[in-house]
Order: structure tokens, then C-alpha cells, then sequence
């Protein structure tokens, strides 16, 4: 998961506005939807943390993540036994402006949440990298990036050969 653009994560707070100049086709519209109307309000509740997505001075995304657990039967491992359970970070929301795809910052976004589960582990347990795909498109990507399919829409990616000492 390389990739060669610089984005900055602007945390969400009472200030955020969202640009009016974001660009996004309509299946896409409940996201944008979110983020307009939702994102401050989930944040100041602890449902979920929201980031803008920045390049120079554009806005070319947003972003919002949660907690979660998955449940053992969709996992193959055979270390999953007996664990009813796994915890897990999930991207709830996630818009790339519509003028921006193909230009890695997709790619950029699930690099900044990886990191931030590192950054956890320490502290937390937390081994999986859940997302909702809303279509065939964002399902792809995801796959493409190695997210794995466990149910109808829901994909699932392992970290834990990420966390494994070298050597």
C-alpha cells in the first residue's frame, strides 16, 4: 500500500466546514450527507473520530472511524477459536472528491489508519481494519488493497502480519 501523496488529516472540531467545491456522484450522497450534517455531532458523542482530507489547501476527502469488534465466525483463523470476538477500528465513512480518484489519497487514507492502529497497539488490542463497501467500485478498491471479503458488504483487513517483529 505505497503511495506518493502527501495528505494532511485535519481532525474535525466546531469549526470544520465542509467545502462547498466538494465534488461527489450520488451514490456517494449519504456519505457527504454525514459529514455535512453528522460528523461534529458523533464526534462531541464519541461514536466516531472525523478527519478532513487535505492536499496544499484543497480539500480532497473526509474520513470518519470508529471502534468495533467482529464477530469469530467470520474469521478463518484457526487462532480464533474459543474467541467470541475480535476488536477492530472501522472506517465508517470514507469520500475521495470525485475529481480526485485515482490519485492514491484512497490509498493515502487507509496508510493514516493503519498508522493510528500501530500507534495503539501498545495500548489497545486492536488487529482488524473493518469497512462497508457501498458498491462493486469501492469494493474492488478495497479488495485491491487487500481487504478481504467476510460477508455481503463488509470486508475485513488483518494487521497482524503488519505488528509481527522482523528478523
Amino acid at each position: 500500500m505505497k503511495s506518493e501523496k502527501q495528505l494532511y488529516f485535519i481532525p474535525f472540531n466546531d469549526r470544520t466546514l465542509i467545502s462547498p467545491d466538494f465534488k461527489y456522484t450520488d451514490e456517494y450522497k449519504d456519505i457527504y450527507s454525514f459529514f455535512k450534517n453528522k460528523a461534529i455531532k458523533c464526534q462531541k458523542e464519541y461514536i466516531s473520530k472525523c478527519f478532513e482530507l487535505r492536499s496544499g489547501d484543497k480539500c480532497v476527502g473526509y474520513l470518519a472511524l470508529s471502534l468495533c469488534s467482529v464477530k469469530q465466525k467470520y474469521l478463518s483463523s484457526p487462532k480464533n477459536r474459543g474467541l467470541f470476538e475480535r476488536p477492530a477500528i472501522r472506517i465508517g465513512q470514507l469520500i475521495i472528491d470525485a475529481g480526485q480518484h485515482k490519485q492514491g489519497y484512497g490509498s493515502c487514507a487507509i496508510n493514516f489508519v493503519i498508522s493510528i492502529a500501530r500507534l495503539m497497539k501498545s495500548f489497545l488490542p486492536c488487529r482488524l481494519l473493518v469497512v462497508d463497501a457501498i458498491d462493486g467500485k469501492a469494493m474492488k478498491f478495497y479488495e485491491h488493497i487487500g481487504f478481504k471479503v467476510i460477508d455481503e458488504n463488509t470486508l475485513v483487513f488483518d494487521l497482524a502480519p503488519m505488528f509481527k517483529p522482523e528478523g
